[in-house]
């Protein structure tokens, strides 16, 4: 796993992102920067489907849409997925 520092309302957390996760994003061509920018500015953000879960959408001006599913820990924010807009 990796570690990123980003902010949130309460303060900074580190975004820890999974080997699942890491592989998806090579799998799909999703830059890191463009899911800590879902995790901190969602267009949308709505509870997952497993407790304690977020599922943040976003869509970028380049036309490219993500949605991060991760889990809102207190003390870090877990990457779980993430995978293109359809």
């Amino acid at each position: 796993m990796t570690e990123e520092n980003s902010f949130t309302p309460d303060g900074p957390k580190p975004i820890i992102f999974t080997e699942h996760t890491e592989i998806r994003m090579r799998e799909r061509s999703i830059p890191r920067a463009k899911v800590e920018a879902a995790i901190r500015d969602p267009d949308i953000l709505m509870p997952g489907n497993e407790p304690d879960t977020i599922r943040a959408h976003k869509d970028f001006p380049d036309g490219d849409g993500i949605k991060v599913i991760y889990l809102d820990a207190p003390a870090y924010m877990l990457v779980i997925t993430v995978a293109r807009r359809d």
